[in-house]
C-alpha cells in the first residue's frame, strides 16, 4: 500500500536542515550513542549535555557553521550552566565554578541540596524549591553566591522568620525561574500560594518581582492568576500567560494562551506584544503591538503547551502545532513572524523533512522525527536563523532566514 501523498500548503517551507549529532559527519566530535539534554542558546551556540562513559560532557554547536565545542568533563559532577568565562557544575549541595581558560576553580557549599543555578551578569544565583516533593508547605527561596569567598547570601526564604523583606515567610511559595535586564535588575518568578486560613478569598498567582540594582528592594512588577510560561532571552524575557482551558479540553490539563509579554531588556519595562481576543484576564492592558492572527485562534488546541516563542532583533516568532491541518495533509506546524513595521503576522506553514539516513535512524528508535513533538522552550532565534529542538531528539532543525521568502514581503504600515 502506498503511503498517502503529502500535499504542500501554499507557501509551505520544507525544513530540511536536520543536524543529527549521531549521524551528521560534520558533528563527529559529539560523543555517539549518548543521551542528549538540550540546555539552551548561549554565546552563539546551542548547548547540550551528553551522557558519555559515566560523565556528562557539555557540547555546543554553532547551527550555521556546525562548529562543535566539546568540553570534556574531568569532574564527578554534572555541568549545569555556561558563561563566557566559566562552566558551572553541581553535585549534591556543592557548586563548582571552573575558568574555561585557566582551569582555576572555586567551590560553594550551599545550605540546600535541591536547587537550580543561574548565571546572570550581576552574579551567580541558586533558586531552591519546597523541601520534599510532597511538602509544598515548606516553601523555597533564592541564594546569591558571593564572588569574593565561598559563602552565599539568603536573598529570599519562605521559611525565614521574622521576615526581612516582603517575600520572606511565605511558606507555600515555590520559585519558578529568574532573568535580568541590561540595567542590572534581577527578576524572580514564583508561584504564590496564599494562606487561605487567613485570606480564604485569595487565589494563587504567578508573580514576578524585580530586585533593583540600585535600591536592592523587591517590587512586584507582574502577575497572572492562572500561571505563565517563561522564555529567558538573556537578557530580557518573553512571558506567555495562561487562561481557562479551551472548550472540551479541561480534562487534559490544557490552558488557553492569552497574552505574550516582553520584558524589554533595554528599558526594564513590560510590553504587551500579542493578546488572544478570547482572553479573560489582562495582566497588561491593550492595545498589543501586533494583531492576533485569526489562524492562530482556530488552531486546536490553541493551548499554551503547543506554542513555542522566541525573540530576536525586534521580531517575535511563534511556532504553533496545527493539529487540524496536520490531519488533512501531514503538515502540522505554522510559524508566525511578527516583524517591525507590520501590524499583522507573516504566516509560514512548515513541514519537517529528514534524509533517508535519518528516516531510517528515526524508525529504528521509534522517534517519529518527521512529526516532532517540540521541546519545551525549544525555539531559538539566532542571528542567522531559527533553531528548533524536539523531545527525544539527538539533533535539531535549522531554518535560515534566507530560506523564508515570506519575510521579503513589503511591510504594512501600523
Amino acid at each position: 500500500m502506498l503511503a498517502p501523498q503529502v500535499v504542500p500548503r501554499p507557501g509551505e517551507i520544507a525544513v530540511g536542515h536536520f543536524w543529527n549529532t549521531q549521524t551528521q559527519p560534520a558533528l563527529s566530535a559529539v560523543p555517539k550513542d549518548s543521551d542528549i539534554a538540550w540546555q539552551g542558546w548561549r554565546e552563539g551556540k546551542l548547548w547540550f549535555t551528553t551522557g558519555h562513559r559515566g560523565r556528562d560532557h557539555l557540547c555546543g554547536i554553532a547551527p550555521f557553521s556546525l562548529d562543535v565545542v566539546d568540553l570534556e568533563n574531568p569532574h564527578e559532577m554534572r555541568p549545569v550552566e555556561i558563561t563566557t568565562k566559566h562552566i558551572l557544575y553541581k553535585s549534591g549541595s556543592t557548586v563548582l565554578q571552573v575558568d574555561r581558560i585557566s582551569g582555576e576553580s572555586k567551590r560553594w557549599a550551599l545550605p540546600v541540596d535541591s536547587f537550580i543555578v543561574r548565571a546572570l551578569a550581576s552574579g551567580l544565583y541558586a533558586t531552591f524549591p519546597a523541601l520534599g516533593s510532597n511538602s509544598p508547605d515548606k516553601g523555597g527561596g533564592l541564594l546569591k553566591l558571593n564572588a569574593t569567598d565561598d559563602s552565599c547570601d539568603v536573598l529570599i526564604s519562605s521559611r525565614r522568620t521574622p521576615p526581612v523583606n516582603l517575600l520572606d515567610g511565605r511558606s507555600k511559595n515555590t520559585p519558578q525561574g529568574m532573568f535580568e535586564d541590561r540595567k542590572g535588575n534581577v527578576y524572580f518568578w514564583w508561584w504564590d500560594i496564599p494562606d487561605r486560613t487567613v485570606s480564604p478569598g485569595l487565589r494563587s498567582e504567578s508573580q514576578v518581582y524585580r530586585w533593583s540594582s540600585e535600591g536592592k528592594e523587591w517590587e512586584k512588577v507582574f502577575s497572572s492568576v492562572r500561571g505563565i510560561r517563561l522564555k529567558d532571552e538573556r537578557p530580557g524575557a518573553l512571558i506567555m500567560t495562561r487562561g481557562n482551558p479551551p472548550d472540551g479540553l479541561s480534562m487534559y490539563g490544557y490552558a488557553r494562551f492569552e497574552q505574550i509579554v516582553l520584558l524589554n531588556p533595554e528599558t526594564g519595562k513590560f510590553e504587551l506584544l500579542l493578546e488572544n481576543p478570547d482572553a479573560e484576564q489582562h495582566p497588561l492592558k491593550p492595545p498589543a503591538r501586533w494583531d492576533f492572527p485569526p489562524e492562530l485562534c482556530r488552531i486546536l488546541p490553541n493551548a499554551v503547551r503547543f506554542h513555542e516563542m522566541a525573540w530576536y532583533n525586534g521580531t517575535l516568532w511563534v511556532l504553533a502545532y496545527d493539529k487540524k491541518l496536520g490531519e488533512n495533509n501531514g503538515s502540522e506546524y505554522l510559524l508566525f513572524a511578527f516583524v517591525p513595521g507590520r501590524k499583522t503576522a507573516v504566516q509560514i506553514p512548515l513541514r519537517f523533512t529528514l534524509s533517508e539516513e535519518d528516516q531510517k535512524w528515526s524508525k529504528q528508535r521509534g522517534a517519529n522525527l518527521d512529526r516532532p513533538l517540540l521541546a519545551d522552550n525549544g525555539l531559538f532565534a539566532t542571528p542567522q536563523g531559527l533553531v528548533i529542538t524536539a523531545q527525544m531528539s539527538p539533533g535539531f532543525w535549522f531554518l535560515p532566514y534566507a530560506e523564508i521568502p515570506q519575510l521579503s514581503q513589503p511591510a504594512v504600515a501600523r
